[in-house]
């Protein structure tokens, strides 16, 4: 029997292996958002005062509210132009670094300002410090007072006059990422300063994409085209990080576990000191994977959100301390998919998933050595005699029992296989072909709840004497002897020895059976239908 079941599972952290709290983020899955085809390219990303999202692109402003994007430009004007970088200066102002100059964008009244001063074209990177806003551009460097409405070009001091990054680090000074080396500017001195980076064989110059400082390892991380290093401002010590030699490091952040987050043209990076490194990469087989290898910015939010700006559209990884998102094809290693009905984690260790395709057993369900069997109808190696498994149950003696739509079966865990049983009534006329729920009683009695053939009781320690196969139940509860239904969707046990029974599409549809009497009690006779229907 089919029929459309919505299951809501709710993961307690009691009834799952501690390490599930405080896991950290894998990267395997994320949430695809696309701006639309025209607008492809993602550059940065900003999160004003409200929490709202905004996205520059290859066309243009977007804002994301966390359900749908919105576009903030025209077609053709100013504002329809790549966007590489942007601040927010208050509760009022973007300042948007974009290929024709900058853009002041007004976003309580979506509006944008003309900017009052002649400024340069190719911005791309912005950095605000003390109300001062400095802009490495492809032509030089830059700082504008929106005070005095002033701008001023710098030119001594820096390694060269192609500027891709600038950050304000916690020790006041600026670091800059030049086109052909990296300098920090001093506030106190005035001056420029030269960061002395080792000698990249096989390139004649320093490209540097992307800073980021990182106050917990005390240190600037300098993304090169080609390298990583790791600067330390207390001793002017410089470090290679080999294992990203040959790689473009684009964009720089750390999420919420201080897991440094490397964008390249090759892919994601998550580096952690003393861990193995783990490169994340785009999969056409999965709609969940990066949405592309080059990853232009990588922003982490307020919520520890890490969103990718890619060379197509963007990719979010929600961070959340307490659930993980795990793939089925992490654990077995096959593509096929199951909708899981029922899921349980034995005395053992054992995990057992079962669904729509069958059953599934594992033995760790976060990374680690799996043994994985997968039992389907059919199978050689693993059978099973229903692929839609309904209900999962250990009893006291640890016997896992599976409920089918080809009746119940018993775990042999000396041979890892199923020992098949078909409970039937006094008459044969009723069955346990489609079985959706069983319990064991105080009494050492296996309850069967069955599709058409109500309810059979049956004296386990009996059958599992029996070598499988056709067993005739000690006792039926049907439609003959105070049921209203001969469909029955679940049963549970109440402290009292009573068993409540749920009915599908039923008049009365729970019953309450007292085993020691034998009488079924209908609750809420009448009462529950339409919406209050119970399921």
């Amino acid at each position: 029997m089919h029929r459309p079941v919505l299951f809501l599972f709710i993961l307690l952290q009691i009834g799952l292996p501690c390490t599930l709290a405080g896991q950290k983020s894998d990267y395997r899955l994320f949430d695809n958002i696309s701006l639309g085809t025209e607008a492809s390219v993602i550059s940065c990303f900003l999160q004003d005062t409200q929490g709202l999202i905004w996205i520059g692109s290859n066309k243009g402003l977007f804002s994301y509210d966390g359900y749908s994007s919105q576009p903030h430009f025209t077609f053709g004007e100013r504002s329809n132009t790549r966007i590489y970088c942007g601040t927010v200066v208050d509760s009022t102002y973007l300042y948007i670094g974009a290929d024709n100059g900058l853009l002041i964008y007004n976003y309580r009244t979506d509006t944008y300002q003309e900017p009052e001063a002649d400024f340069p074209t190719d911005i791309r990177t912005l950095a605000l410090r003390d109300g001062v806003l400095w802009l490495g551009t492809l032509n030089g460097l830059y700082t504008y007072s929106p005070e005095t409405r002033q701008l001023s070009s710098i030119t001594e001091g820096l390694p060269h006059q192609t500027i891709y990054s600038i950050i304000r680090a916690s020790d006041d000074n600026l670091y800059i990422g030049t086109y052909n080396g990296c300098c920090r500017y001093i506030p106190a001195t005035g001056r420029f300063e030269t960061i002395d980076l080792p000698v990249t064989r096989g390139r004649s110059n320093q490209f540097v994409n992307s800073l980021l400082e990182d106050t917990a390892r005390g240190c600037i991380w300098i993304g090169t085209e080609g390298c990583l290093f790791k600067y330390t401002p207390a001793d002017g010590h410089t470090q290679r990080i080999d294992a990203f030699h040959d790689n473009s490091v684009k964009s720089l952040a750390l999420d919420g576990n201080g897991q440094l987050l490397v964008g390249t043209d090759n892919g994601l990076y998550v580096y952690q000191e003393d861990e193995p490194l783990l490169h994340v990469v785009h999969d056409s087989r999965n709609l969940q994977s990066l949405s592309n290898n080059i990853i232009w910015t990588i922003f982490a939010d307020r919520e520890h959100n890490v969103w990718l700006g890619t060379d197509y559209g963007i990719s979010m990884s929600r961070h959340n301390s307490v659930l993980r998102h795990i793939p089925i094809s992490q654990i077995t290693g096959t593509g096929e998919g199951n909708q899981f009905y029922s899921m349980l984690r034995d005395a053992h260790g054992t995990y057992w998933f079962g669904g729509t395709n069958g059953l599934i057993r594992f033995t760790a369900l976060m990374d680690g050595e799996q043994d994985v069997a997968w039992y389907k109808m059919g199978d050689r190696k693993y059978p099973l005699s229903h692929n839609r498994v309904r209900h999962l149950y250990e009893d006291r003696e640890q016997q896992l029992w599976v409920a089918t739509d080809g009746s119940i079966s018993r775990y042999d865990s000396a041979k890892r296989q199923f020992i098949h049983y078909n409970i039937v009534d006094s008459t044969r006329r009723y069955n346990s072909n489609w079985t959706y729920s069983l319990f064991e009683d105080r009494d050492g009695q296996l309850w069967i709840a069955t599709c058409l053939g109500g309810i059979f009781v049956v004296d386990k320690e009996n059958l599992m004497r029996s070598s499988g196969g056709l067993y005739m139940a000690e006792k039926t509860y049907s439609i003959h002897n105070g049921l209203s239904g001969m469909f029955i969707n679940q049963m549970i046990l109440d402290r009292e020895g009573n068993v409540w029974a749920l009915l599908y599409n039923s008049p009365n549809s729970i019953e309450k059976i007292n085993p020691r009497t034998g009488e079924v009690t209908h609750i809420a006779a009448g009462e529950l239908k339409g919406e209050r229907t119970p399921n």
